[in-house]
């Protein structure tokens, strides 16, 4: 999990850099919502991550469409090994920007998959291959756990249920 979070934490500043060639755009202009996201990131960084949570959620409370504090709270959970809090972050996320931040869709199907719901999963690896070129970084790891889904989902309905050992 931590391996995934420094991915994550790289993709979004990536992204973020990316977006309009500075890493200060954000989905937002609340000034207020952008100064508490920066001091969370900073105790993020800082691995305070109950202080970080709290101020990531005050900042949403400034903007409720401010998809930077959606996805990198969904990172906080994701390295807390809460998964059911990251995924509630990236479906809010996608549901106000579905295209700024693709790589939620592979957080979301790798969420999905661990969860085991393999249609979910299925069908968001799949919105995250058809949204990047085959060389991109997750793109490999994107096509083993489309393959490991529907194996898995043969599995199940052959069977009818999932075993756990």
């Amino acid at each position: 999990m931590k391996n995934l979070f420094i991915v994550l934490v790289a993709l979004f500043i990536s992204f973020s850099a990316s977006a309009q060639g500075r890493n200060t755009d954000y989905s937002t202009e609340n000034k207020k919502a952008i100064k508490l996201f920066e001091q969370a990131t900073a105790a993020l960084t800082s691995r305070e991550h109950k202080k970080a949570e709290g101020l990531f959620k005050q900042a949403i409370q400034r903007d409720e469409n401010f998809t930077d504090a959606y996805i990198v709270l969904s990172e906080l959970y994701l390295e807390t090994n809460d998964l059911k809090s990251a995924r509630k972050q990236l479906e809010k996320a996608i549901s106000i920007e579905p295209r700024k931040f693709m790589a939620a869709y592979f957080y979301l199907g790798e969420i999905n998959m661990s969860e085991s719901d393999y249609e979910a999963a299925i069908y968001n690896f799949t919105l995250y291959q058809r949204s990047n070129p085959p060389a991109s970084p997750m793109s490999g790891r994107a096509a083993r756990s489309l393959r490991n889904c529907s194996f898995a989902q043969r599995g199940v309905e052959k069977s009818g249920s999932v075993r756990a050992y």
